[in-house]
């Protein structure tokens, strides 16, 4: 690989942004920055970044989705702490 040339990364290894994750959620940017900080959102700090697992993220809105008892569990979340 010469200077000019990109490392080759596939799509399933790239980390999301908080932008990315906040539009594959249909939520605000602080939304997510909120969630992440009460630790809601599975993340890693790579310095002062953010980034997130898609992985992870799916499996959290999946779970955010429904719960037990057939209950939107997104509304228990909206309002922890």
């Amino acid at each position: 690989m010469n200077a000019n040339t990109a490392p080759d990364v596939s799509t399933k290894d790239v980390l999301w942004t908080v932008a990315e994750v906040a539009a594959y959620l249909r939520v605000s940017r602080s939304w997510v920055y909120h969630r992440l900080e009460s630790g809601l959102l599975p993340h890693i700090r790579i310095g002062g970044l953010v980034r997130f697992d898609p992985a992870e993220i799916r499996a959290c809105a999946s779970s955010l989705s429904s719960s037990a008892d057939g209950t939107a569990a997104s509304a228990k979340v909206r309002y922890a702490r």
